[in-house]
């Protein structure tokens, strides 16, 4: 092995990009003195360290990694050495350019403190599984974030680059700032509103005065384009909603403080000459995107009417309809008030009595009670296991140590123990947590089932839409009747709901049905049972926050 190593020549690469995907690498410095050690006990001939500071989630991006690669070609260098092999590639562009290489015989080696990566089946798998598993960490990161962000523009906080006379609040923790005043800009802003609300200024003037009598900047302190200005007045941030994520025709309402209202950005827009934005629109209409024409499967969107009377009265109507995209369709549309009510009849069939809710929740609490001490044995099981783990590791650096075990052996040995000590912890935390998180969700579904009807009643555009996201899938529209396929869960209890309707009848006038009644109803909530489905269908956890 020594003396295969020095006959190959290596670049020693190191990487750390400046984005978010590597926080936690070490720095380039630190790569290079980890491997110090490596290079003098093995005396491996290094030609080059090269050093780069670029993220490797997409191919050919990388100046330094593809100029090691041409060089690699042209026979410099057989070795690439490495800390770790995401320092290599992220994506699968770049990780198959390696490959290649190794296919023909113009790499030998790639090469970490712990393994060794060569011109054989195994080798070449691995290598493209640790790299493929590189990408998937990076795409996880980046799901991760998304989601973040969409919670974040749930909450009210807009998540992303603020309009002018809006900043983040820098003190506020990391993920949670709030959307707070511009100290600098926000009553500059709001004058300039003032100004165009009165009708007598064009945008032109408004702009000049802001900028020259006002002092007015962009948050860099530069001078502010009129561009800048003229779109402006068209953000529906002003009065207190946006789109998240640009351009899906979702919009949420922020949490920051409003400069106009509602009725006066729309008489800006008209005096401005301007439409009233298609995308501000949107966000008055609770359910495009969930809903799909029955007849020929195009996507059902919604459209505001302006009904004018004789006397002079304006009345204004909401209505769904197919888009048609697909072709002819002869579905008609349909007001908004008989959609929402065709969806309470469907949350009334699934709503449960708050004392059954209660009943429910005991009985289910009562039979996992059993559940709860066969964890508790489990986890002094793993414990124990977990325990016999670490002993294990410490004889083994013991017996490394006296000279036992060769560094081969002694690395092959550390990695099985680290894998094993891995999912030990995972067992423990997952079996600590199973029970309590499935008291959450049961309790999570039951209070859907018990105030959905109601929240959808009062509630605004985005709870509304959401109570219908949760009802279940395939929502369809044809002949003015929407049809939900419910969720699993939602639809166990639509039947025990009918259960206890009928119950009722059969009793006393005004009479609950008592314990013994509702045992008949037991059989159709195993399903909410930890050994029962693992997941009751339920698809937002947050719905009830």
């Amino acid at each position: 092995m020594m003396n295969q190593n020095t006959k190959i020549k290596y670049f020693f690469y190191t990487r750390k990009s400046s984005e978010g995907e590597d926080r936690q690498v070490l720095s380039i410095e630190s790569q290079k003195q980890e491997l110090q050690k490596t290079i003098l006990e093995e005396k491996l001939d290094i030609l080059e360290i090269i050093e780069e500071s670029h993220s490797a989630k997409v191919r050919g991006q990388r100046e330094k990694f593809n100029q090691m690669v041409e060089r690699i070609e042209k026979g410099e260098a057989q070795g690439i050495l490495l800390w770790n092999i995401n320092r290599l590639s992220r994506n699968a562009g770049d990780t198959g350019i390696i490959i290649d290489l190794l296919d023909r015989g113009l790499l030998q080696e790639v090469k970490t403190p712990s393994q060794v990566f060569g011109n054989k089946p195994n080798d070449k798998f691995l290598l493209n599984l640790f790299c493929s598993q590189a990408k998937l960490e990076n795409d996880s990161r980046g799901e991760d974030v998304k989601k973040a962000m969409l919670e974040k523009a749930k909450r009210g906080d807009f998540p992303g680059n603020l309009p002018l006379g809006y900043i983040h609040d820098r003190w506020g923790k990391k993920g949670q700032r709030k959307v707070i005043k511009d100290p600098e800009r926000f009553e500059i802003v709001k004058k300039m509103f003032e100004m165009i609300l009165i009708g007598k200024y064009t945008m032109a003037q408004v702009y000049r005065k802001a900028v020259n009598d006002w002092g007015l900047t962009n948050k860099k302190g530069q001078k502010l384009h009129s561009h800048a200005v003229y779109n402006m007045f068209s953000k529906p941030f002003y009065y207190g909603v946006y789109e998240y994520p640009k351009g899906s025709g979702v919009f949420f309402n922020g949490n920051h403080e409003k400069i106009i209202t509602k009725e006066e950005f729309e008489k800006i827009q008209v005096i401005i000459n301007r439409k009233i934005l298609t995308k501000k629109q949107k966000h008055d209409f609770a359910f495009t995107g969930l809903i799909k024409c029955g007849e020929c499967g195009s996507a059902i969107t919604a459209e505001k009417r302006i009904k004018k009377q004789k006397n002079g009265n304006v009345h204004f109507y909401t209505y769904y309809r197919c888009t048609k995209k697909r072709g002819p369709c002869s579905q008609s549309h349909i007001r908004v008030e008989e959609l929402e009510k065709q969806v309470k009849t469907v949350l009334k069939s699934v709503e449960v009595a708050p004392e059954f809710k209660e009943w429910v929740l005991t009985v289910l609490k009562r039979k996992n009670k059993d559940e709860h001490q066969d964890q508790q044995k489990t986890v002094r099981d793993q414990q124990k296991r977990y325990n016999d783990c670490l002993a294990k590791m410490n004889n083994l650096i013991d017996m490394r140590a006296g000279g036992e075990l060769t560094k081969e052996e002694f690395e092959s040995k550390k990695n099985e123990l680290n894998q094993e000590k891995k999912h030990l912890e995972e067992l423990i935390s997952d079996i600590g947590q199973r029970a309590d998180d499935w008291l959450e969700k049961a309790e999570k579904i039951f209070s859907f089932a018990q105030t959905a009807r109601n929240n959808f009643k009062t509630g605004d555009l985005r709870i509304k839409r959401d109570i219908l996201f949760n009802l279940g899938s395939n929502l369809y529209f044809e002949n003015k009747k929407l049809s939900i396929e419910l969720t699993k869960t939602l639809l166990k209890l639509k039947k025990g709901v009918e259960i206890i309707n009928k119950e009722k009848k059969r009793l006393e006038p005004r009479r609950l049905p008592n314990n013994g009644d509702w045992f008949k109803f037991y059989d159709e909530i195993k399903l909410l049972q930890p050994h029962g489905e693992s997941n009751p269908g339920f698809q937002d956890e947050n719905l009830m926050s």
